[in-house]
C-alpha cells in the first residue's frame, strides 16, 4: 500500500514525544494514510522509568514482578488501538537468551508484528567485534524463526549506534537472505536513517523479491506519514539494479 506507515509509536511507548491517537487519526484522514500502532512490547510491562529494562542484568526478575500489570496494559492496548481505526501491531522485543516479550494469549489479536533487536548484551560488556555480530545474527535469527514476526524493523540499528561501520555488505546479504528464507519483509526506517546501508539492503531485497515496508518509526508527529526518505531509498535501489542490468 502506497500510504501505508507500518510503525508507529503511541504514549504506550516510553520513546513516544508528542503523538496521540486522535493527532494520529486527524492526520491520517487528511492525508490518505493507513498505518499500524506497534508499541514496544517490553514497554507495556513497566512503568515509564523502567521502559528500557531491557538492558538490565535482572530484567527477566523485573519482567516476572511486573508481569499482571503488563497483561492487563495489554489487553487495553489492544482494545484502544481497534477502536481507534488503526491496524493493532507491536514492536516485538527480544531479550539477551532469546525470549520474545508478549503474552502467548494475545498473538491472535494483532494485524502485525514487527520485530527488533534493540539490545545486545556483548555491547554493553564491550566484547570482541566477532561476539557482537554473532550476537546479532543469533537474535535476528531468533527472530525470523519465530513464525511471530511480520516484518523486522530497523535491521541494524543497534550495530549502527554502537558503530557505523560494523555492518559490511557481507551482513547485509546475510540478512537478506534469511528474510527471504524465511519469508519475513525487511523495514526501510526513516526514525533514524542509513542511506548507504539501507539503499543497499534494498537492492539485493528488491532483486530476491523479499518485501520492503515503508516505516517512519514515528515517535513524534511530524515523522508520521512521511515518506520521502523511503521513496528515494527504493528509487535509487531501482536506479541501481537497472544499471546492472545494462
Amino acid at each position: 500500500m502506497k500510504n501505508f506507515d507500518s510503525h508507529v509509536h503511541t504514549p504506550y511507548s516510553a520513546c513516544c514525544e508528542d503523538i496521540t491517537l486522535e493527532k494520529l487519526r486527524r492526520k491520517a484522514d487528511r492525508k490518505n494514510i493507513t498505518y499500524a500502532i506497534t508499541d514496544h512490547s517490553t514497554h507495556m510491562y513497566f512503568p515509564r522509568d523502567l521502559a528500557w529494562s531491557i538492558t538490565r542484568e535482572d530484567f527477566k526478575e523485573l519482567l516476572e514482578r511486573y508481569h499482571e500489570e503488563g497483561r492487563r496494559r495489554i489487553e487495553k492496548y489492544i482494545k484502544e488501538i481497534r477502536k481507534s481505526g488503526a491496524l493493532v501491531g507491536i514492536e516485538l522485543d527480544i531479550y539477551s537468551d532469546e525470549t520474545l516479550i508478549f503474552e502467548d494469549e494475545f498473538w491472535k489479536e494483532l494485524d502485525l508484528v514487527i520485530g527488533a533487536v534493540h539490545f545486545l548484551s556483548s555491547i554493553q560488556k564491550k566484547r570482541p567485534r566477532i561476539e557482537i555480530i554473532n550476537e546479532f545474527k543469533r537474535l535476528t535469527l531468533a527472530l525470523f524463526s519465530s513464525g511471530r514476526i511480520d516484518v523486522l524493523a530497523h535491521p541494524f540499528r543497534c550495530l549502527m549506534h554502537w558503530n557505523e561501520k560494523v555492518v559490511d555488505t557481507a551482513l547485509i546479504e546475510w540478512l537478506v537472505d534469511n528474510a527471504e528464507y524465511f519469508n519475513v519483509a525487511l523495514e526501510i526506517n526513516s526514525h533514524y536513517p542509513f542511506m548507504e546501508a539501507d539503499i543497499f539492503m534494498s537492492k539485493l531485497a528488491l532483486s530476491k523479491g523479499v518485501c520492503l515496508f515503508k516505516a517512519s518509526d514515528a515517535h513524534r508527529m511530524s515523522e508520521f506519514g512521511e515518506f520521502s526518505y523511503h521513496e528515494t531509498v527504493i528509487q535509487k535501489a531501482r536506479e541501481i539494479i537497472a544499471g546492472d542490468q545494462e
